[in-house]
């Protein structure tokens, strides 16, 4: 859940409030960061990861208490983080792991101050960790679970302030899963490290790395994304290849079979964005429609079936699409008229519509 957008005003004749510019979705929650540098969640809320103060679900988006000048986004899988403007990061929700950076490990739900940190550049989170890029050199640094190595320091023992990952600089883009986390860099290539067990490291083995290590066969890329226990890139060809497991298809080669190497997502071409949720991936396209893959055991892949060759993709019938996001089992669009639609399961209200619903395979309309 890579999160790294350019901060931009709101277009002309919109309402600033009201337009999203960026979203991001965890297990079963969603927040948009807003043209006013806001930010607004809605699903479910156990441990304050809406950050309204409360504990309880929304099914419709609320305001994050005290954030005013938001410029990028991260949802974990029950925390989200924003960074602000003068570079610090705010974090809120489950916090069981230190997750939130805040030298504590008790829920919080309002956002507080990642501690010891530097200025934030790009931000991700993961399940139980959450990862920057700093500014000036454009390390990184992480903080939360370690049991696999996710941090990168080569140390299994979990931090709740921020550590560096390895030796990283002139880190291009971040995204973390469940218990891995993946570089991409400046001049070319990713590093992975943490769990390795079904590939998701992508370095040809299955054992786990506590510092940063490449990903093989892989060639020249422009983007990353991590799932729980998979990985894809979206490579300068705007093809895509994903690795790591591969159980519900969500690597997108026609098999059900791990994979320790990349492998290309069949039908997949003229790609611009990639994302990928717990054991699902879909692909933002050039013409603006989303091609998505893997599991759909709540609808998450959309209801439009696309047969390409041995696999079968699925989309969500959804044009003019200009930003895609994956969570736990639901997966939302931003569209270039200011709505953002969302599909999936919504048990939690994750779907933003102001409902409690059994999944929904058609996309619904986030109601501000």
């Amino acid at each position: 859940m890579l999160a790294c957008v350019e901060y931009r005003s709101a277009p002309a004749g919109a309402s600033a409030n009201l337009t999203p510019l960026e979203i991001a979705a965890g297990a079963s929650h969603t927040c948009a960061r807003m043209g006013d540098g806001t930010v607004r969640c809605w699903g479910s809320n156990q441990y304050g990861q809406l950050g309204d103060g409360t504990t309880t679900t929304q099914r419709r988006p609320v305001v994050v208490v005290g954030i005013r000048d938001a410029t990028v986004l991260a949802a974990g899988r029950d925390h989200t983080c924003a960074g602000l403007n003068d570079g610090s990061v705010r974090c809120w929700g489950r916090n069981d792991f230190g997750q939130l950076g805040a030298s504590v490990k008790s829920p919080r739900l309002m956002p507080v101050a990642v501690q010891n940190l530097g200025v934030a550049e790009a931000l991700t989170a993961g399940t139980s960790h959450t990862c920057v890029i700093l500014r000036d050199d454009r390390s990184v640094r992480c903080w939360g679970l370690n049991d696999e190595g996710q941090l990168g320091n080569n140390k299994r023992m979990g931090r709740d302030t921020p550590v560096q990952a390895g030796a990283l600089v002139n880190v291009a883009s971040i995204t973390a899963g469940e218990r891995h986390t993946c570089a991409r860099m400046m001049a070319g290539g990713v590093q992975c490290w943490g769990n390795n067990t079904v590939g998701e490291l992508g370095d040809g083995m299955n054992v786990q790395r506590g510092l940063p290590g490449a990903v093989t066969d892989l060639g020249a890329l422009e983007a990353i994304a991590a799932g729980e226990r998979h990985t894809c890139a979206r490579l300068a060809d705007q093809t895509v290849r994903c690795w790591g497991e591969n159980g519900a298809g969500q690597l997108g080669d026609g098999t059900a079979t791990d994979a320790l190497r990349p492998v290309v997502a069949m039908g997949v071409g003229m790609a611009i964005a990639v994302r990928a949720g717990t054991s699902h991936s879909c692909a933002l396209l050039d013409d603006q429609t989303v091609r998505c893959w893997g599991s759909d055991a709540a609808g998450q892949l959309g209801e439009v079936r696309i047969a390409v060759g041995r696999v079968t993709l699925r989309s969500p019938n959804l044009t003019n699409v200009e930003e895609i996001t994956a969570g736990g089992t639901h997966t939302c669009a931003r569209l270039n008229n200011n709505e953002v639609r969302c599909w999936g399961a919504n048990a939690s209200g994750q779907l933003g519509d102001g409902t409690l619903e059994t999944p929904r395979l058609t996309p619904v309309r986030v109601a501000w």
